[in-house]
């Protein structure tokens, strides 16, 4: 019943953020007698929805919801769930762990017990941390999830002679990357990979109930005014168009901040770290916009960047069966190595690994994420 709970949970995905996402399933007698989910921030949640139409039906049953029912707190938008379901006389309500936020944290299990509700604790408690990776990371550790993604060559490579461009992903593994986009709050490229490529950064052609934030990391702001980010900042394609540059930057620039910003781009200075933009700021200043799951879609001098700052959580990593001629630079591969490899989908030829960091504070499982399968 857990399993169908949490599956019923990420229904919300996209739409529910900043909250976690909630499922509840309501069982008597072996039979199940009510379903529901959260479906959008300030909607009834999981529980509520359960219930609906239920009435005396819910006497004696038992709740499988996928995190701790809430309580009431200031500035609250709906009422308590846990309170809801001794209301409704449930007998037993099964969890898989506290919710994280400290406004709830064993409170709402606390009311359950109180009331004379059996409460159990610990089922399938991975699993549903994985489902809100990024809730526990914004509540326990006060900063977004962080998945890094890049596409290599079979031999770890991402650039070709001079840097060129690779085109490394097909068809159903690029548009298994817009879907992957589809889900993150924010999708971040480091100013040469900008310059270079020339990136949208948006999800296409899949149902958005929020869009991205698309981000720039370019200390010195040499960005390209004639990119299409910059062009096309306004175009409703996202929540913004962010670059994060020097504080130093900002003041001796000032003339390029003009321009960025009237074209619509948001231009952030942050303090230095080791001669380059700071990503614990930047990653701060994403999570205070509201960001719970950021991508770093930059090359592996931005990817190992946020590894080194121990700011990495996830790696979504395409690679082809092809090797390249002549490649640029270092493979992007060792960044990995220690890294726990959690599932393995192929998209025709491609095969996309998701890699978890051990040493991440929210390191959950070996097991693979949902979002490598919806």
């Amino acid at each position: 019943m857990m399993a169908r709970a949490l599956y019923l949970a990420q229904q919300g995905r996209g739409s529910v953020e900043p909250n976690p996402m909630v499922g509840c399933v309501i069982v008597r007698s072996g039979q199940i007698i009510g379903e529901g989910w959260h479906r959008a921030a300030g909607m009834p949640h999981a529980e509520i929805n359960a219930l609906q139409n239920l009435n005396d039906l819910a006497d004696g049953a038992t709740a499988y919801v996928t995190l701790e029912p809430c309580c009431s707190f200031q500035g609250k938008r709906t009422g308590s769930c846990a309170e809801a379901l001794v209301k409704a006389r449930i007998r037993r309500v099964v969890v898989p762990c506290e919710d994280p936020n400290p406004n709830v944290r064993g409170q709402g299990l606390e009311i359950l017990r109180k009331a004379g509700v059996n409460v159990v604790v610990g089922v399938r408690d991975v699993q549903a941390r994985q489902v809100n990776a990024a809730f526990f990371a914004r509540m326990l550790h006060n900063r977004p999830y962080i998945t890094l993604k890049w596409a290599q060559t079979s031999d770890g490579y991402v650039a070709g002679p001079g840097g060129k461009r690779l085109r490394i992903t097909n068809a159903a593994a690029t548009a298994a990357v817009h879907r992957l986009r589809g889900r993150c709050d924010a999708i971040i490229v480091g100013v040469k990979t900008a310059n270079r490529d020339d990136p949208l950064l948006t999800a296409r052609g899949v149902p958005l109930s929020r869009r991205p934030f698309r981000v720039i990391l370019d200390s010195h702001l040499n960005t390209n005014l004639n990119l299409r980010l910059v062009r096309e900042a306004r175009d409703g394609e996202s929540r913004g168009v962010i670059i994060y540059c020097l504080k130093s930057a900002w003041r001796q620039r000032a003339h390029v901040v003009r321009k960025l910003e009237d074209h619509g781009v948001k231009v952030v200075p942050v303090d230095a770290d080791d001669g380059h933009v700071s990503l614990k700021r930047v990653i701060a200043d994403l999570g205070s916009r509201g960001a719970c799951h950021v991508m770093v879609e930059g090359g592996p001098t931005v990817a190992g960047a946020f590894i080194k700052s121990k700011l990495a959580d996830r790696a979504w990593v395409f690679t082809s069966t092809e090797p390249v001629e002549n490649p640029q630079g270092a493979p992007a591969a060792p960044l990995l190595n220690g890294w726990k490899v959690a599932g393995v989908r192929y998209y025709d030829r491609q095969v996309l690994e998701e890699l978890l960091n051990p040493d991440s504070d929210v390191f959950y499982s070996e097991s693979p994420s949902a979002d490598l399968f919806l």
